[in-house]
């Protein structure tokens, strides 16, 4: 491409320049620079002292106070004075006006200082560590609350029936809609065969817990671009300490049940989860039993640790291990005993597992 005459206006001012369609780009951008200077900033950033560096920066919306305005003003004036009205400018004769635009950007352009000091940069990441170290225990102390203290594995081919603590996080004054913000991570109910996500699977996962149960639940189904899928959703049942986007700090919340097929590795389970069948078709209900009735065995619940303890007089049968591991029992080399986690639910439903019906002795020996 061949050199043309091409002429930019700066100031009210023609200024022709001849050149290629490129180069005359160029050069008018840095002619014009010095008026719209307030429009740039020069960001410092660094430790002071050690490692400094700087970028420049457009910002086509915002305005920054200049350095030194009264000299800015008298530095562009004089430099508007000095570009010509009738000589025509080639790149090379352009180049006294470019450097003269240079340096009244160079000395005037604002100054945006986020360098730190070396005990800034210390407290900074002192800082992160307290922050962080809070948050790890905010996490768990809420697992501790809601939680198992021991994940649970989704065998292949089954899927996940989880409980999700919800609040509303809406403000509707500034057109902020999230009806579902979640509060902690989703906890286990259930492992159950993949299948459809039905409203009477979601049921029959929450016969297992009875202080779920009691209260008022209601089924949606939202199959839809960016709607929140099937769940079942519980009424509100309590208030948690939760900063909001409307500037609420304790909210309302409710539960949900829903599903998650997807689910592969370990996922927290739920305070009451009784335990579930790995592999199996269904959970484990009340009520199934081993093969054959389990005698001698004592059944019994330590108070100090909150749990249930189960001793045999010898290595009980498979079939029995499979059960107890089904309702999310654990083997205690060291005790020569097996345990989980106390809930009267499932007292309940490892006597009558191991054929240990009312009436029948020993139970719950001493």
């Amino acid at each position: 491409m061949g050199l043309h005459t091409y002429t930019v206006t700066i100031n009210g001012k023609a200024v022709s320049i001849q050149a290629k369609k490129e180069d005359f780009d160029a050069i008018a951008e840095e002619l014009k620079r010095p008026l719209v200077l307030s429009h740039y900033f020069r960001q410092l950033y660094g430790v002071i002292g050690e490692k400094e560096q700087s970028s420049d920066l457009w910002s086509p919306f915002t305005q920054h106070p200049l350095t030194d305005e009264e000299g800015y003003k008298t530095a562009l004036k004089a430099y508007l004075d000095s570009l010509p009205d009738f000589q025509i400018l080639t790149r090379e004769t352009a180049m006294p006006f470019i450097q003269q635009a240079r340096d009244i950007c160079k000395k005037h352009m604002p100054i945006e200082d986020k360098r730190e000091t070396k005990e800034q940069v210390l407290q900074r990441k002192v800082d992160v560590v307290v922050i962080e170290h809070e948050r790890e225990l905010k996490i768990q102390a809420w697992r501790q609350k809601w939680c198992l203290p021991e994940p649970v594995a989704i065998p292949e081919g089954m899927m996940a029936a989880y409980l999700q603590i919800y609040f509303n996080d809406s403000n509707t004054m500034v057109d902020y809609f999230n009806a579902h913000c979640p509060i902690g991570e989703s906890m286990l109910l259930a492992i159950v065969p993949k299948q459809a996500e039905k409203q009477a699977l979601a049921r029959h996962v929450l016969e297992s817990y009875p202080e779920l149960a009691k209260l008022t639940w209601e089924w949606h189904t939202e199959n839809y671009s960016m709607g929140h899928g099937n769940y079942l959703e519980s009424e509100a049942f309590g208030t948690e300490k939760q900063h909001a986007y409307d500037g609420r700090e304790e909210v309302n919340v409710w539960y949900e049940i829903q599903f998650n097929p997807y689910a592969k590795d370990a996922v927290l389970a739920y305070k009451d989860y009784p335990g579930t069948q790995p592999g199996a078709a269904t959970p484990v209900r009340s009520g199934e039993k081993v093969a054959q009735r389990v005698d001698s065995v004592t059944i019994r619940r330590n108070e100090e640790h909150n749990g249930i303890e189960v001793v045999f007089p010898a290595k009980p049968e498979a079939s029995v291990i499979r059960t107890l591991k089904s309702l999310g029992f654990r083997w205690s080399p060291r005790g020569e005993l097996w345990y989980t986690r106390f809930s009267e639910n499932l007292m309940q439903r490892v006597k009558q597992a191991l054929g240990q019906q009312e009436g029948d002795l020993p139970l719950d020996k001493p």
